[in-house]
């Protein structure tokens, strides 16, 4: 699941207008979404598919291990991920097929609670309309029935982004995110339990270095450590000026430059190690298969 959140906060990066008027505003061009490593792709592939392994039996590049699961994208000539797949190594998989319109995007989303399943076990489908010049509604159906629609406003020539999700005519949440120089600079956000504000700082090659979020009595601080490349080789996180998350990367690379081996080292989130009982509990690999 934190791979289809990370989806929709990717939306929030990097600015791509299809239009210079009234048209939906698409973000987070060619890029694979990652909670930790938010980086470009380079070279516009068509597809990339990231495979996780644990259980390693090295901790160097040569390292082999179990597929614990795989995810999967395909992109447009734009750099919008048109399909998506996550699968889990023997528990489940899903897919999401979306398509980019004008008026804003259109997508199925299917769930299979079983690896070896034809037909979904849950459908979801969005269908986004236009409600006014700089105004969308994206409805949501679950297995055919009305679960939840989100209005998303483009203020100030889309500089400034609104999004309401409701149930009918309840509001559940309001995120507004700010942009400055086509990459977000800060988001509010709000619910009946909770309230946020998140800053965004970059380097001056436009990368991420840190996010400073306050959410009610909690200050979470995220820092980026970055190597020539532009990839994350050290992720911090604290709250409350307590360290609750520390990872490691290193990379290997194509000669297009992109990274097609990534080792990760987890420090201290989970206890044991990340995948505990295993020889090396606190790594795990990730080995890219790009086309171009």
């Amino acid at each position: 699941m934190i791979k289809l959140f990370a989806v929709i906060f990717l939306a929030g990066c990097i600015l791509s207008c299809k239009s210079n008027e009234r048209s939906y505003i698409y973000y987070g061009n060619w890029m694979t979404p990652d909670v930790y490593n938010v980086s470009l792709l380079k070279r516009n592939p068509s597809e990339v598919k990231e495979n996780l392994y644990v259980e390693l039996n090295d901790t160097g590049f040569q390292a082999s291990g179990k597929l614990n699961s795989y995810d999967l994208y395909k992109f447009d000539r734009k750099g919008n991920i048109v399909f998506y797949k996550m699968f889990i190594e023997g528990a489940s998989f899903s897919e999401l097929s979306t398509e980019y319109t004008d008026d804003g995007p259109r997508s199925i989303s299917k769930i299979y609670m079983d690896i070896h399943s034809t037909q979904p076990d849950h459908e979801t489908k969005v269908v986004t309309e236009r409600t006014g010049a700089d105004q969308f509604k994206e409805n949501h159906f679950k297995n055919g029935v009305y679960d939840y629609h989100t209005m998303t406003t483009f203020l100030n020539n889309g500089l400034m982004v609104r999004e309401e999700k409701m149930n009918h005519d309840t509001l559940i949440w309001t995120v507004t995110r700010f942009f400055e120089n086509g990459i977000v600079a800060r988001e509010e956000a709000a619910s009946a339990k909770e309230k946020s504000k998140g800053q965004y700082y970059y380097s001056a090659g436009r990368l991420m270095d840190s996010i400073v979020t306050v959410k009610n009595d909690r200050k979470i601080k995220r820092l980026f450590t970055r190597n020539a490349q532009g990839d994350v080789i050290l992720y911090e996180e604290t709250e409350n000026g307590k360290t609750t998350e520390i990872k490691r990367m290193k990379y290997e690379y194509d000669t297009k430059g992109n990274w097609i081996k990534q080792i990760t080292r987890e420090e201290n989130k989970v206890p044991g190690g990340l995948f505990a009982g295993q020889r090396f509990p606190e790594y795990s690999i990730v080995v890219r298969e790009i086309k171009y």
